[in-house]
């Protein structure tokens, strides 16, 4: 179902779906040694269902957990930024970087910048065909030795106290 029609009236809290997520990565990233942070969400809306946000939140952090190699430094930050129409989702981290010639394959199913963490390649396809199915874009900058910044772009659909009001953050009025 990876890509396919949306439900036309859905929305998600990223708020919401991040607070939720980082405390499934706690022990993971303890144990690691790795600083999970995110800076303050604004209030605002996505047009997606929670599940879908966190599948393409839930694949870009695992990703950065996945590949932080080890550097010094090892700390991942979330972002959520207002874009005019579209809410803009970061996952910024600390780890070894991407080389230029490996950035545009990225988002190609099976795909890896590296052979030395496990897995077949499919997460970085699951964000840009799921985000693109929502409208969306993806996209990454990278400099080796000094991290990574994967994001996603959804459409806005609100602001989280509009859900509040109706009582409702999965489907529009």
């Amino acid at each position: 179902r990876c890509g396919g029609r949306p439900d036309p009236g859905a929305r998600s809290d990223p708020r919401t779906v991040i607070a939720d997520m980082l405390v499934g990565f706690v022990a993971e990233t303890e144990q690691l040694g790795i600083d999970l942070r995110c800076e303050p969400v604004p209030p605002v809306l996505v047009a997606c269902s929670t599940g879908v946000y966190l599948s393409l939140l839930g694949n870009l952090v695992r990703n950065a957990i996945k590949y932080m190699g080890g550097v010094g430094t090892r700390r991942i930050t979330l972002r959520v930024k207002e874009a005019g129409t579209f809410v803009r989702t970061e996952v910024s981290d600390t780890g070894p970087g991407i080389a230029s010639e490996k950035v545009s394959s990225l988002f190609e199913p099976y795909s890896r910048a590296t052979r030395e963490a496990e897995g077949l390649g499919l997460g970085l396809a699951t964000v840009k065909r799921l985000a693109e199915a929502h409208g969306g874009r993806v996209g990454v900058t990278s400099e080796p030795g000094k991290g990574s910044t994967f994001w996603f772009e959804l459409r806005r659909a609100g602001s989280s106290s509009e859900a509040a009001t109706h009582g409702d953050d999965t489907s529009l009025p």
